[in-house]
């Protein structure tokens, strides 16, 4: 048998070659063989000097078959798919919305139940609308509404 150093000389070009021929790329094809190479030199049995060839294009066939089946489960994204997330510019409004919306509501007396960190005004809104003692709950609504839009706090909720 050939030492491991005389059959890589040896059978490398034309390692190389055939894994080239199987993928058109050189970069591919210097991965299938320095692995084809790793896989002969890391195997259990004892390779057949006479077979040898034939063994190491079998291992770069197969390298290049596993390389195919793992990039047949990957597409490229199509460029006329929108993208439908919001960009950083909508998302920025929003925020300044969100903190303005929760700013008025603080001034109105409605910042909620604190709940692990998290405001629950949608709670607390339900509790004060659905009190015995409010009879106009469209009023009180908007005055809501108008009172965050002016930047006011409503006359209806002021203490």
């Amino acid at each position: 048998m050939l030492d491991f150093h005389s059959l890589y000389q040896s059978y490398a070009p034309q390692v190389h070659r055939f894994a080239l021929f199987l993928c058109g790329d050189a970069s591919l094809a210097d991965d299938i063989t320095s692995e084809a190479f790793v896989r002969a030199w890391t195997s259990r049995g004892k390779i057949r000097e006479a077979t040898v060839k034939a063994y190491l294009f079998t291992i770069a066939r197969n390298l290049y078959r596993d390389h195919l089946r793992r990039n047949n489960r990957l597409s490229e994204l199509e460029e006329s798919i929108p993208d439908s997330s919001p960009g950083l510019a909508t998302r920025t409004e929003h925020k300044e919305e969100l903190e303005t919306v929760m700013a008025a509501l603080r001034t109105c007396g409605l910042s909620g139940y604190r709940n692990d960190g998290e405001f629950t005004i949608g709670r607390h809104l339900r509790d004060v609308l659905s009190s015995p003692l409010m009879i106009n709950n469209d009023r009180i609504l908007a005055n809501i509404s108008t009172s965050l839009l002016l930047g006011g706090t409503p006359a209806s909720l002021r203490s």
